[in-house]
């Protein structure tokens, strides 16, 4: 959003993959966003061949599984069936909140909305499985202030667990 007026959508997603493994007290980590069958084996074989090549660390182990965890509210439905129209509105709250903030600012070049869902799932080969699904909601703004010709530049940005309880005038 700029002067009130939506600038730019940007709808993406990632996905992807890491693995992790540990061999013989060595560690290798590899990832791709490639989640076929074929990339994911050959996934599995680049952590393996860099474990090989990392220092064995004797505190390396593999968690038992627990009988059961806790629940963590982490997840805030309301991020991805609010409306386009109101993630808008809150970059353009931030943005009015910005200008009104103090009469020095003379461009927010950029305030915006932001979301991510994301879900991870653990396992090992000790059982251990468990998975969580998460979000978050943001406003940023960036802008610019000038007094006596000198300018200054700055960034803010409010990421909240609930869409809620983003408050554009705090970050104005």
């Amino acid at each position: 959003v700029r002067d009130a007026e939506m600038q730019t959508i940007k709808d993406a997603e990632e996905i992807g993959l890491g693995v992790r493994v540990l061999q013989g007290g060595r560690m290798g980590f590899a990832f791709s966003s490639d989640l076929s069958a074929a990339a994911v084996a050959a996934t599995v074989d680049s952590a393996v061949a860099i474990a090989k090549h990392m220092q064995a660390d004797a505190f390396y182990c593999l968690a038992e599984p627990a009988a059961s965890y806790p629940s963590i509210d982490c997840f805030d439905p309301r991020i991805e069936t609010a409306a386009l129209e109101e993630k808008i509105e809150l970059a353009r709250k931030a943005e009015k909140a910005a200008r009104a903030y103090d009469n020095r600012i003379y461009l927010v070049d950029k305030a915006g909305y932001e979301d991510s869902n994301t879900f991870t799932v653990i396992m090992n080969s000790r059982g251990l499985q468990v998975s969580c699904r998460d979000n978050l909601a943001g406003i940023y703004i960036n802008l610019a202030a000038q007094e006596e010709g000198d300018s200054q530049s700055a960034f803010a940005s409010m990421t909240l667990r609930k869409i809620a309880d983003l408050v554009p005038a705090q970050l104005g």
